[in-house]
């Protein structure tokens, strides 16, 4: 009998552990007690449309909701996008942004001759690069962007720069718009720029990786401003962008791919391609997710209150990150934390070693995430204390493991240069050695 699976190999069983007595790992913004926020505006909306009696349910087309997809354009290209008003950009409902991500790599390994290599940055989701290896990619590569400069995490332009250098032409990089995800290491518009330039030299294809738009600075258009930027330079791109999270219906998961092509023509065979892409996916994306975010973006009155919350989403994760400072400097922390107050978004990145982030997993039973990263929004009265002293904690453990080693290294270093340098110097002997052709002679310090 023949048998399709013999090879099969179970994999490597999960080790179940009790749950953490603190979960910073929780995606999506949090209330005081861990759960979900569930935002005013978008219970409403449900309570309408399961109230509305009109309503269909046929299968959405393919590529989503029309009316999603025009919103959703204009909300993260503006109105005035050159891009719209050209009708060269087009846009496609997704389930979310890991769905979006899927389906461009899916088209750029299916249509773009010169994607070939793909540049993800080393602090991001693990997910991106697991995407594109099963998309058929064969050279990803890493690029580091932050350094620390005066107590602070910035975007080290001249580590970017040497970063393309070496990439062939046609590449594709990923890069956040706003607050790099997770690190929440913001970008000036005149960095912005710089990177424009790089991407123009070397033809580089930019996919925006944008999971919480309007996080970053609690502004849609802010958030948007590199985008937008980079649309009216007349570039061509790709933005994968969710509305799970900045809407919080992480039970009907939406999210979209926009493509901007250089000129009418193109967008439109893109968008006929993607569409195939899909397809051979699934049917069609759910209504429920688009509906709400579609109703929210096309309502005056709902869009003024989805801004509001996401200026108090920004002023909360800004406030704690101010409190989380200040009670690094009163515990009495070595190292400066001041760059988490300078950081953005739902993420502190804390730069942890991997040796003080297991410390705290089994020391405290805190869940924290492989790269650092706390959602601040899990913070609260309850339990920044613990947490702050765990970090502590961490660091004065390490330290006393490695400060003494170190010293030990070097007090032995110290000692046995003086021993050997007793012995060299007790060892000199001279030599006269007598050239018997020339008749010169000479004396050779001959060191043991």
């Amino acid at each position: 009998m023949v048998t399709h699976f013999g090879s099969l190999e179970l994999p490597k069983p999960i080790e179940k552990k009790s749950p953490a007595l603190i979960d910073l790992t929780a995606e999506g913004y949090r209330n005081a007690d861990g759960s979900l926020c569930n935002f005013p505006v978008v219970e409403a909306i449900r309570s309408s449309i399961a109230m509305d009696v009109t309503l269909n349910h046929e299968y959405l087309p393919i590529r989503g909701l029309e009316s999603f997809q025009d919103s959703v354009l204009r909300l993260i290209l503006g109105n005035c996008s050159p891009a719209i008003i050209n009708n060269n950009g087009i846009c496609s409902q997704t389930l979310g942004i890991k769905n979006s991500f899927r389906i461009a790599a899916d088209f750029l390994k299916q249509t773009d001759r010169l994607a070939n290599t793909v540049l993800i940055p080393q602090q991001t989701d693990n997910s991106r690069r697991e995407i594109f290896e099963a998309a058929g990619f064969m050279n990803i590569k890493n690029y580091s962007f932050l350094t620390f400069f005066d107590n602070s995490q910035i975007f080290d332009m001249s580590a970017f720069s040497k970063a393309t250098d070496d990439i062939p032409r046609g590449s594709i990089l990923l890069l956040s718009p706003s607050s790099q995800y997770p690190t929440g290491v913001p970008i000036d518009r005149a960095q912005w720029e710089e990177i424009a330039t790089i991407v123009i030299s070397k033809r580089i294809f930019v996919i925006f990786d944008t999971p919480f738009l309007g996080f970053g600075t609690g502004d849609i258009a802010e958030d948007s401003w590199p985008i937008r930027y980079f649309a009216k330079l007349g570039l061509s791109f790709m933005v994968a962008v969710s509305f799970t999270e900045n809407f919080g219906i992480h039970d009907d998961p939406c999210g979209a791919l926009i493509l901007v092509a250089d000129n009418t023509v193109n967008a439109s065979n893109c968008a006929s391609q993607i569409e195939s892409i899909i397809s051979a996916s699934y049917t069609n994306p759910p209504q429920q997710g688009a509906r709400i975010v579609t109703t929210v973006l096309n309502n005056d009155c709902y869009r003024r209150e989805w801004n509001r919350i996401l200026c108090e989403v920004y002023d909360h994760a800004q406030a704690w990150r101010k409190k989380f400072y200040e009670l690094t400097r009163m515990k009495g922390f070595t190292k400066s934390w001041k760059f988490i107050t300078d950081q953005e978004g739902l993420f502190i990145f804390t730069a942890l070693s991997a040796e003080e982030i297991d410390y705290i997993r089994e020391e405290y039973s805190i869940a924290i995430r492989d790269d650092g990263a706390i959602n601040i929004s899990t913070i609260n009265d309850d339990n920044i204390h613990t947490i702050v002293g765990a970090l502590l904690k961490s660091s004065i453990n390490f330290r006393s493991i490695y400060l003494p080693l170190l010293l030990l290294f070097f007090y032995c270093s110290f000692n046995l240069f003086f021993y050997f340098k007793n012995i060299l110097t007790s060892n000199v002997q001279k030599f006269e050695i007598m050239e018997n052709s020339h008749g010169f002679s000479f004396v050779i310090d001959l060191i043991y």
